[in-house]
């Protein structure tokens, strides 16, 4: 803890005096345990790099703070940041966004292209307006549900395949999943508002919830990788089509591995050669969606055990 004096003016029966008086400031040195997250700090205060900081210093930061492309691998001492309204933290070695927890002021948080497994400490940051966490290791996509005012959704490159309380996010207007492994999105129909839309190089197999989005002006479908759980082989193999376009009708393979056949909706494999691992088909159509034309495309894979 840091004591400092201060000489107060007194106005006492009309005379004047200087009151020297003491006092604490409760200022505490934080602990910045990562060089590269404290030289970055640092910087923003004018100090020298592994000068200690006080949490005073650091709730007197506001506005933007970019410690970006740095190789920083631990935030801790963030949680002082309380008047930063705007984070970049992309491209480090990020693991952990804890210290974030109780930053509620922040509006946008950078943090693409690290190592992140969970936004988990991010469910309780309600102003978010710009999140972009891509390029990570994320598998959870629900800690999103409570961002009411977020308007740009950036979760490119993970593993989370689904966004559980996205529905109810009104003021989302761009929403970027490219290669997220996304496999559902039938919580999307009510996303009326939203006008880009990635979701390329997910497994998506149903488009039909997309007829219901009539504010998009940019849409990508394309590459999608449906993959399906492994069934016996057993030389011969019947399976229902999987793949649905924006009007619910199946859309009919372009392409059949190990001479399938595609009749009533359905693709048939009558010699299948032991030990083979698995079966595909591959689709590609265009389709129309509130007058944008974009190829909805990608492969189904029938794995064989």
């Amino acid at each position: 803890m840091i004591f400092k004096c201060k000489v107060l003016p007194a106005v006492i029966f009309a005379l004047s005096s200087s009151l020297y008086s003491c006092y604490s400031l409760a200022t505490e040195i934080v602990n910045v345990p990562d060089t590269k997250f404290r030289t970055c700090l640092n910087d923003y205060l004018h100090h020298l790099p592994d000068a200690p900081i006080t949490d005073t210093e650091l709730a007197s930061l506001e506005g933007q703070l970019s410690c970006a492309e740095m190789g920083v691998a631990d935030i801790t001492g963030a949680e002082y940041l309380v008047n930063v309204t705007y984070l970049n933290v992309e491209y480090n070695q990020l693991t952990s966004l804890a210290p974030l927890a109780n930053l509620t002021q922040l509006t946008r948080l950078a943090a693409g292209g690290n190592h992140i497994t969970t936004g988990a400490p991010l469910k309780s940051l309600v102003n978010m307006t710009d999140l972009d966490l891509n390029n990570n290791s994320l598998s959870d996509g629900d800690f999103i549900a409570e961002m009411e005012p977020l308007v740009s959704l950036n979760l490119s490159t993970n593993n989370i395949r689904s966004c559980p309380g996205i529905e109810g996010l009104k003021n989302l207007k761009n929403i970027y999943l490219q290669g997220a492994r996304m496999t559902d999105i039938s919580n999307f129909g009510g996303l009326t508002q939203v006008e880009q839309l990635n979701l390329s190089e997910n497994g998506l197999s149903d488009m039909s919830v997309l007829s219901r989005m009539t504010s998009l002006t940019f849409l990508e479908i394309d590459k999608q990788d449906i993959q399906i759980n492994p069934v016996a082989n057993t030389g011969t193999l019947t399976i229902d089509n999987p793949v649905k376009s924006i009007d619910g009708s199946l859309v009919t393979p372009t392409t059949i591995s190990n001479d399938g056949i595609y009749e009533n909706g359905q693709i048939t494999w009558s010699s299948i050669p032991a030990g083979t691992d698995d079966v595909t088909f591959d689709f590609s159509q265009t389709i129309s969606v509130d007058g944008l034309e974009v190829p909805f495309s990608g492969s189904v894979t029938q794995y064989l055990e």
